[in-house]
């Protein structure tokens, strides 16, 4: 098991002025195979949730697979390492520890089958809207530092860690949420993200 998203400093002028971006738009095509799959998976799910209030565990891991995914390339295209990730799904679990709570470490992504009609028809729209405009806010922030942070890099050959915390903070706050808005779980998450730290065990 290894800790997500800890602070590299060091960084490849090489890596951030031709690799990255050609291997991130490659990264973007296969997120975007995956992110129709994952919504025709959400659309169907509605309908089922809708008629058994219950969910398919088989609709389920195809959204459940984006997420990780999401989770998987999210720390290199965001310039926050140079390791470049596999191009496609690698299977993984992942852990949240919320810090100060007290709690212990708890498996993410779990397969919750139960779902609630109110939730999906009416709640969730509401709340994913509310969501999104706090996502776009932190999104606009991580894009101007990891702007800079590309500057950065290209001077200095390290990363700025003052610049690399809002580019951090914003996935983090995304994956918080993403099992909510993905219709992974009916558990609202908090509107604003909580201090955690997350571990991957690759599979």
């Amino acid at each position: 098991m290894e800790e997500y998203l800890k602070f590299e400093k060091e960084a490849d002028r090489l890596e951030v002025l031709i690799i990255r971006p050609i291997y991130t738009w490659i990264l973007g095509i296969v997120l975007v195979i995956y992110a129709l799959i994952a919504n025709i998976c959400i659309s169907i799910q509605g309908l089922i949730v809708l008629i058994t209030g219950t969910r398919n565990e088989g609709l389920n891991n195809p959204i459940k697979n984006y997420v990780e995914y999401i989770i998987q390339i999210y720390p290199y295209m965001s310039a926050l390492t140079d390791e470049r990730p596999e191009i496609s799904h690698a299977n993984m679990k992942v852990y949240l520890e919320v810090l100060g709570s007290g709690s212990n470490m708890e498996e993410f992504l779990k397969f919750e089958s139960e779902a609630s009609r109110l939730e999906v028809l009416i709640i969730r729209p509401i709340y994913n809207c509310i969501l999104s405009i706090v996502l776009v806010i932190y999104a606009l922030i991580a894009g101007i530092c990891q702007g800079i942070q590309w500057w950065i890099i290209l001077i200095t050959g390290a990363r700025n860690e003052g610049l690399a915390n809002p580019i951090k903070n914003y996935i983090q706050f995304e994956i918080q949420i993403a099992p909510y808005r993905y219709s992974l779980t009916d558990e609202r998450p908090q509107i604003t993200p909580k201090d955690v730290k997350i571990f991957l065990e690759r599979l």
